[in-house]
């Protein structure tokens, strides 16, 4: 199952935007074979170091389920509202 890794849903303001972390460890919690992943993960949101922890323990705790993908972050809007450095890096 793959998730987005959003603050708001782009281009649906109506629907609901689940944090992915959150939302992957309660469907890997509550099953035992569905993979799970986001499609990418934006690397604006959170320091490099935390997401590697986060990414290891939900691994380790899942038995090897979890998915990963990295990217920049793709959307300078969604930045901008949440008071972030610019997608595509800091100085995006």
């Amino acid at each position: 199952m793959w998730l987005f890794d959003h603050l708001y849903a782009p281009g649906l303001p109506d629907h609901p935007a689940l944090e992915a972390w959150t939302t992957a460890t309660a469907l890997l919690a509550e099953t035992t074979t569905l993979r799970v992943g986001t499609l990418v993960l934006c690397n604006n949101f959170r320091h490099p170091v935390l997401l590697g922890r986060m990414a290891t323990t939900l691994d380790v705790i899942s038995r090897g389920r979890l998915e990963f993908g990295l990217g920049g972050g793709s959307i300078p809007a969604e930045h901008r509202q949440a008071g972030l450095p610019g997608a595509g890096g800091p100085a995006g």
